[in-house]
């Protein structure tokens, strides 16, 4: 994927600990951009950051923020699965509870 930065005082969050984060607004840009490509799981993505603003030092910087935007959204999505499974099966276990008592 190619990506366009025209401005880039809009991209990194002001705001980070260890690693450097994307802004959602520049992550929904990103997304979106992304809808378009038909990837599989297995598939690799490579993001090219072009722009006349961004000097290559900082082109590190913004691969790790998004990298690391993505990869702290797997694992939300993964918190996620874990818990609906989780409830699912808590909830199994009432519905043969209660089946068993009746």
């Amino acid at each position: 994927m190619y990506l366009v930065v025209v401005k880039d005082d809009d991209l990194l969050s002001p705001y980070w600990a260890y690693r450097p984060i994307v802004l959602d607004e520049a992550a929904r840009a990103i997304d979106n951009c992304l809808q378009g490509l038909s990837l599989q799981k297995k598939d690799e993505l490579v993001i090219e950051i072009a722009s006349d603003v961004i000097v290559k030092s900082e082109q590190k910087v913004y691969a790790k923020a998004i990298h690391t935007y993505y990869r702290n959204r797997l694992s939300e999505e993964a918190r996620k699965l874990r818990h609906t499974r989780n409830s699912s099966f808590f909830l199994f276990m009432v519905g043969v509870i209660v089946l068993v008592g009746i």
